[in-house]
Parts: structure tokens; C-alpha cells; sequence
């Protein structure tokens, strides 16, 4: 099989993973993994490649949302599939700045501090962008933030959580995934 199109079904495939994890906590509100697979998926594929990956994998998850698809209000959608492009772009942007050899700790940090900041990113582009398309002025789109924000912290809390202490751990265990050895990073 053509490298190409090797890559081309390793990144089918982690798109596709992204999308199912997705779904796994989806009855709970704020409680999700997808956040944590697709910046992931940046640091695995690097940064263009995890752009990709969080883009298509936020569209799709939000496509097809069986409470309601984003695609019913595209403002939300865009928002929400330029999000989580961000997200994957930074998941290899952090790549070569974590060093292999660094304690597990100041890793947990790191990627503790990725999943605060990148939530709080999410959340403010997600409610200022759908606020503004809907029509709200400035003050009302920061009382639409400010009371959205207990909704928000749980999200927030447990991607910093989850990033903490899930992806310090996942790293090794990809490592040792001969199908992710192609990636040029």
C-alpha cells in the first residue's frame, strides 16, 4: 500500500475514534473526551495534520448530535469546528515542547494548563461568536458568559483533569503503536 495512502486511513481512522469517543460520556453534560483525543491526535500527527483531525472531527461529532445537530445553526457549528481546529493544531505545536525526558509531573502540568486554556478558549469563542451572529450587544454577550460559566467550569475542570493525568500516560503507550512510527512530525 502507497505511504499516502496509509496516512490517509491512519488519519480515517483517528477521526473516526475521536468521533465515537465523543459519544462515550455524551448523556452527561460537559463531561467529554473528545477535547482530550483530538489535541491528542495534534501531538501524535502534528500540527496540520491534528488541525485536520479536530476540524473534521468536530463536525462530524457535532453533524451528528443526536440531541440536535449543529448543523441546524451553522453560526454554532462553525464556531465550535474552528474550535476544535485550533485545539488539534495545538496538540503538535506542545509536541517539541515537551521533552520526553522531563518528570511526569511538570508534564501533568503542562498538559493540565493545555486543557484549562483551551477550554476556556472553546467556551468564550463558542458563546461570543453565536451571541454576536444572534445579535447581542457586548454587555449582554458578557452576561451570557458570566452565567454560563458554572455550566462551562465543569468542562473546564475535568479537561484539565483529564489532560493531567490522561496524556502523560497515553504517550508511552502510542509510542509502542508500530502504525503511528510513520508519523514525520
Amino acid at each position: 500500500m502507497k505511504e499516502s495512502v496509509k496516512k490517509i486511513t491512519y488519519h480515517g481512522i483517528y477521526i473516526a475514534f475521536c468521533v465515537v469517543i465523543g459519544y462515550i460520556f455524551f448523556a452527561i453534560p460537559n463531561i467529554e473526551l473528545l477535547t482530550l483525543f483530538v489535541f491528542f491526535g495534534g501531538y501524535l500527527f502534528g500540527k496540520i495534520r491534528g488541525a485536520f483531525i479536530g476540524g473534521i472531527s468536530m463536525f462530524l461529532f457535532s453533524a451528528m448530535n443526536p440531541w440536535g445537530s449543529g448543523l441546524a445553526y451553522p453560526p454554532l457549528n462553525i464556531s465550535q469546528v474552528v474550535s476544535y481546529y485550533i485545539i488539534g493544531f495545538a496538540g503538535g505545536l506542545i509536541r517539541p515542547l515537551v521533552n520526553m525526558s522531563i518528570n511526569r509531573f511538570l508534564k501533568s502540568l503542562i498538559f493540565g494548563s493545555c486543557g484549562l486554556i483551551l477550554t476556556v478558549f472553546y467556551h468564550v469563542l463558542v458563546t461570543v461568536f453565536t451571541a454576536e451572529i444572534a445579535g447581542f450587544d457586548y454587555q449582554k454577550m458578557g452576561i451570557i458568559i458570566i452565567g454560563g460559566l458554572g455550566f462551562a467550569m465543569v468542562q473546564i475542570i475535568w479537561n484539565m483533569v483529564t489532560f493531567s493525568l490522561l496524556i502523560p500516560a497515553l504517550i508511552p503507550v502510542s509510542n509502542r503503536i508500530p502504525a503511528l512510527q510513520y508519523v514525520d512530525r
